[in-house]
């Protein structure tokens, strides 16, 4: 049985553009000022990582992933 769970916080996407300057839209150059002043996460981050689980030999099992952009606090 396998369990996923993923945060919205944390990495780049169109919700957390609306999280962070209410509806405006991720064009909306307050968003992109904000936005530019936090650390985010790419789509191509969480797929390389999610690859790299997939890719571990049979024998090993990974109970939990944890990924976080540097500069977010624990």
């Amino acid at each position: 049985m396998s369990n996923f769970m993923m945060s919205n916080q944390g990495y780049d996407s169109p919700l957390q553009h609306k999280a962070v300057n209410g509806y405006h839209t991720s064009d909306d150059p307050k968003t992109k000022e904000i936005i530019s002043k936090f650390p985010f996460l790419k789509a191509e981050d969480i797929a390389d990582s999610v690859l790299y689980v997939l890719a571990t030999p049979p024998h090993v099992q990974v109970h939990e992933l944890m990924i976080k952009p540097v500069g977010e606090p624990v």
